[in-house]
């Protein structure tokens, strides 16, 4: 999982010359939530700016993870980073040491999957056995 996690913003767009054209307009000032809300094809980050939760590198794509490692606080990648998406612009917004949640955080999460999956199988099972006639 690593030891860091990351806060980071990110446009996803189709060609590497929409990347590269984006690139040029932070340069020139823009702000970056603006242009994620306007040009971004990521319907999930799009109208929050861009904005990608707080994660370890080994949740986000390859290429964006090592993108993020090599940023420092509050820089955009100088180049557009290619992913099987697409071409993606991140702007890194900030780290912090990685903390795996405890066992107490996550047991009632836990506990309703659990739930959840029993339910399921016993639907399941009725359904089964269940003659329609």
């Amino acid at each position: 999982m690593g030891s860091k996690e990351y806060s980071a913003r990110h446009i996803l767009v189709e060609n590497e010359a929409d990347a590269k054209a984006i690139i040029a307009q932070l340069k020139k000032g823009a702000k970056f939530d603006k242009l994620a809300s306007e040009k971004s094809k990521d319907p999930n980050t799009k109208d929050k700016g861009g904005l990608l939760d707080w994660n370890p590198p080994s949740n986000y794509i390859p290429a964006i993870a090592d993108s993020m490692k090599i940023l420092k606080k509050g820089q955009v990648t100088p180049e557009p980073v290619k992913s099987p998406l697409g071409w993606h612009v991140i702007k890194l917004e900030d780290e912090r040491p990685f903390k795996a949640a405890t066992f107490e955080e996550v047991k009632p999460g836990l506990l309703q999957r659990f739930q959840q999956a029993q339910a399921e199988k016993l639907i399941a099972d009725t359904r089964a056995k269940a003659t329609i006639k």
